[in-house]
This record gives structure tokens, sequence and C-alpha cells, in this order.
């Protein structure tokens, strides 16, 4: 597999994440949004770094890729790099980035949609939620810490994973505006 460069996030991507980690002004917060493992941790992963909420949000990426169809992938372009998106006050980021997988010729986004959302039913740390709309299929993992993958087939050929990583306490030393 090529792993490689990819256009930046959109803006309409950055916006969906922030909404995911956060939630409706005036709303409490869910017990799936603060504390999805109902252990009173909260919504931030206790001591994780900007690096290794990187290298997990990757190595979930790498786990979603491996259920796709066996034969139906034929690149997949990671951003090396992303960017950290406030997952609630206090200086709580989520950092963020996308891969695009290039499709083997015949294979369509929708059937790698639903084999993904087969292979997380009754995971316990990603819960797939269904956000098919119109004729684009998607899926959203939610996961542990305010993470989240969102797949979703825009274009035939192609199906992107945006992921945001655990939410963690950025240091005070620490640029938000940095990308990492």
């Amino acid at each position: 597999m090529k792993w490689g460069r990819v256009p930046a996030i959109s803006c309409g991507i950055a916006l969906l994440l922030l909404t995911g980690c956060a939630p409706a002004p005036g709303s409490s917060p869910s017990p799936t949004s603060t504390d999805r493992k109902g252990d009173g941790t909260g919504i931030t992963q206790p001591g994780l770094t900007v690096e290794n909420a990187k290298r997990i949000a990757q190595r979930v990426e790498n786990d979603i890729v491996t259920t796709f169809p066996e034969g139906s992938v034929n690149t997949v372009d990671r951003k090396t790099d992303g960017i950290l998106l406030r997952c609630s006050a206090d200086r709580t980021y989520s950092w963020t980035g996308r891969t695009t997988v290039e499709l083997t010729p015949n294979t369509e986004p929708k059937s790698v949609i639903e084999k993904i959302t087969t292979a997380y039913e009754g995971d316990e740390d990603l819960v797939p939620e269904d956000i098919t709309n119109e004729d684009v299929p998607g899926v959203q993992l939610n996961g542990p810490h305010g993470s989240g993958y969102v797949v979703v087939g825009r274009r035939p050929g192609e199906v992107t994973i945006d992921m945001y990583s655990p939410c963690f306490v950025l240091p005070d030393d620490r640029s938000s505006s940095a990308r990492y």
C-alpha cells in the first residue's frame, strides 16, 4: 500500500469534528460524549500526549482499513500531519487527521461501509453509527474519550477516513495552532 499526502481537512469536516467532540450549546453532556465507559474519567484520556493521541488515531485507522473487503484496496494515502480541535474548555484537544483509500475497480464504497459497520457491530470501544446521507454511504465509529472515525464514500472508487483522537489536555508550553 502507498502512504502519502492527501488534501487538507475541509472546513465542513472540521466543523463535524468539533461538534462531535463537544455537546450542543444548552445541552448537558451525554454519557457517550463525556464518559463512554462510565468509569468517571470524563472526556480526556489521562496522561495522553499529542504524539500518543496521533499514534492511537492512526493505529485505529489502520485497523479500520484491515476490515475492508479482501482485494478492495488499491492505495492508502495518509495525511502525515494534522491539526488540533478543541474538545472542551481548559486546553482539552483532539488530534485530527485524514486518510484516503483508493478502491480497486468494481469496488463500491457502499460495500466497504457495510463491511466496516458489520465488523464493528457489538464492539465496546468503537460503536458504529450510520451516517449515510442520500447517496453518500457513511459510518461513524464513536470511541472512548471523545474519539471518532468518520468513514465516507463521497466519490466512486474512494473512501475517506477522518479521524479524531481521544481528547487530552495540551500542556501550556505547546501551541494548539501548530500542526502535529
